[in-house]
């Protein structure tokens, strides 16, 4: 469960850009996390189809605390790339261009420490977007081991050995915990409450979306992860640091 913290505080999330459009599939997380630092080292798969011919960009979203040290392709031949840290951004640039409707699995390599840099907006967004991948993984999963009893029995004894789901609340509120005693998260803050107070609503959303099979709210992950955060926003923050 620390991997999906990882994952959250740190998945490549595709930008539209203006001079080139792709539809990411899916990304594969592996990635190593220290709690006790708040440090984290990651590579993330990220397979996306072009949807224009001659495709010389593309444009992603990073946790601006995280270190990009390479993009490779598939065949580990390097991608060049740009780093802004002004807009939490990845800008690739393809030598050929790509195919349009020819799938590409790109690889990104990156290292940083979650807390203390960066904002805490930011990096809240940023673990919000990863949940909602992580939980939406997590659903059809869930469902095949409800269906077997014998699975599910198997199952729980295996997360009783190596934990589950329920870490994500401990792992969130560390990270709370953290900012806390950087001042840059209201010391009041119950962390395991705002912890359940994030989860939940994202829980949700993932089961509506893979349950419905289309958006339930008519908005971006984005959009539902900023306006949750908008909402829990005057529990988050001191107020004298209300802008950082």
């Amino acid at each position: 469960m620390a991997v999906a913290v990882a994952m959250a505080a740190g998945s490549a999330v595709a930008q539209q850009d203006r001079r080139s459009r792709i539809d990411v599939d899916h990304y594969t997380i592996d990635a190593d996390i220290n709690l006790k630092a708040q440090s984290i080292t990651a590579k993330v798969a990220v397979k996306f189809t072009p949807l224009d011919d001659r495709t010389q960009y593309a444009t992603f979203e990073l946790n601006g605390a995280l270190n990009v040290s390479k993009v490779t392709d598939d065949k580990g031949t390097a991608v060049s790339f740009s780093r802004s840290n002004q807009d939490n951004t990845v800008r690739l640039t393809f030598d050929p261009p790509l195919a349009k409707s020819q799938p590409v699995t790109l690889v990104f390599t990156y290292d940083g420490h979650l807390t203390g840099t960066g904002t805490v907006s930011h990096n809240l967004r940023d673990i919000c977007l990863g949940l909602i991948t992580y939980y939406e993984h997590l659903v059809p999963l869930t469902a095949s081991f409800f269906a077997d009893t014998d699975l599910l029995v198997r199952f729980r004894g295996l997360l009783q050995r190596i934990g589950g789901p329920e870490r994500l609340h401990d792992h969130i509120a560390a990270y709370i915990e953290m900012e806390q005693r950087q001042g840059r998260i209201a010391s009041e803050l119950s962390a395991f409450s705002f912890a359940a107070l994030l989860l939940g609503p994202l829980f949700q959303y993932a089961f509506l979306r893979k349950l419905m099979d289309n958006d339930p709210f008519g908005t971006t992950d984005r959009d539902f992860v900023e306006s949750l955060l908008q909402t829990l926003a005057p529990l988050i923050v001191p107020s004298e640091e209300s802008g950082t």
